[in-house]
């Protein structure tokens, strides 16, 4: 059988072997970068850019490389020294047959993480390395989303001809928190903005938020309508070229990993999901300006002493068994729980009294079993249910 083509991008390393030392007045780090390498020959496919200072790199912008074959394909993580031969820190290797195979029995998703192994008999390594696999007949044949330059907000219309070519095409909304005319001038002012944001695609908007039910803190809403802050810009993340079978995938993860429970307003946000959704769509990071704040509020909390910390997270108790979330039961519960949990009751009560409701929109989100939609006016709210159900269905896009 002819030999398949298979598109790889490189998306992060996460504990790599640390390669560079500074005399002990720092922590040791890494420049690291990827080449990958096809056949027995180790024929050079490309190289990615160098991430330098950190042993959990990121690529930014990762491109794909073509490789077609069914053969084994590696992929070596060297460190880039500027006085110095660049040093091997490992290498991941996998058979493009058996991707494929597990591929198809994962559901289709095109995420896999390989655990880092020495170059040599005589190397080291550590870490794991995240790819995106992605084989050609998975790559829509053409635009999977609606194109009209008017729908286009203002800041985007100046790429409206890249954007008109994507696929798939991503965008990231960000908003002023809330509908205070302060946070708005704060954020015209500083470089530390304070954001709500959410990643759109498909004429969807995805966002994170936090609960103390336990349930998924993923909801989705219109694009740009956020009906709980002010929307304020976007940005083109890029052009993903994913199916939406894989897109559920990817999101039937995060659904799991982001609970609601779990939000911290310095370090688990809606930014850092945007984050998160970002990179596992192939797309590299999000702008930092949209999570520098919460950054600063993080570095600053953990230089206060243990028992002199506020309790940002959603949990019921911290690790000393106090009452904590105090801060959010004030922040996150009266912008956004209370008024889902007033849409959600008054529309129960219309139905009750056989009065009509709104519509939802034309094009449901989710399965109905995975997640239950609210809808109003200006924006579609969705609540877990059936989450003890080991039958968890696929989302629905």
């Amino acid at each position: 059988k002819y030999a398949p083509t298979l598109y790889l991008k490189v998306l992060r390393g996460q504990d790599l072997l640390a390669m560079d030392s500074y005399g002990g007045l720092s922590a040791a780090k890494s420049d690291p970068y990827c080449v990958v390498k096809v056949g027995n020959d180790d024929a050079v496919v490309g190289k990615t850019e160098t991430v330098c200072n950190t042993c959990d790199p990121v690529w930014p912008k990762p491109e794909f490389f073509e490789v077609k074959t069914w053969g084994r394909v590696t992929v070596e993580i060297w460190d880039w020294d500027v006085t110095s031969e660049d040093d091997p820190m490992g290498q991941v290797s996998f058979v493009v047959k058996d991707v494929e195979l597990e591929h198809r029995a994962k559901g289709f998703s095109p995420l896999s993480w390989f655990k880092v192994m020495p170059s040599s008999k005589k190397g080291a390594a550590s870490g794991w390395l995240q790819v995106l696999l992605v084989f050609q007949d998975e790559i829509p044949g053409a635009r999977l989303a609606s194109f009209s330059e008017r729908s286009l907000p203002k800041c985007l219309r100046s790429q409206k001809d890249d954007i008109q070519r994507a696929k798939t095409p991503v965008y990231l909304n960000y908003y002023d928190l809330g509908h205070s005319t302060s946070i708005s001038h704060f954020n015209k002012i500083s470089p530390y903005g304070a954001f709500h944001s959410g990643v759109e695609m498909y004429d969807t908007e995805f966002s994170y938020g936090g609960t103390k039910k336990q349930v998924t803190g993923i909801f989705v809403s219109r694009p740009r309508r956020c009906a709980m802050h002010t929307y304020k810009g976007s940005v083109y993340l890029g052009d993903c070229c994913l199916r939406k079978a894989q897109i559920e995938a990817i999101l039937k993860k995060l659904r799991k990993d982001w609970w609601g429970p779990h939000y911290d307003l310095f370090k688990r946000n809606c930014c850092f999901f945007c984050r998160e959704f970002a990179i596992s769509l192939g797309l590299g990071e999000i702008p930092s300006w949209t999570y520098k704040l919460a950054d600063l509020g993080a570095t600053l909390r953990d230089a206060l002493p243990l028992k002199s910390r506020p309790s940002i997270s959603l949990e019921e108790e911290d690790a000393d068994g106090d009452r904590g979330g105090e801060i959010n039961a004030v922040l996150i519960e009266h912008i956004m729980a209370v008024r889902m949990q007033r849409t959600f009751r008054a529309r129960r009560e219309r139905r009750a009294q056989g009065l009509p409701t709104p519509k939802a929109p034309s094009s449901r989100i989710f399965s109905s079993g995975l997640l239950q939609a609210h809808t109003t006016k200006r924006h579609t709210f969705y609540a877990s249910i059936d989450d003890d159900d080991d039958d968890d269905p696929t989302v629905e896009i």
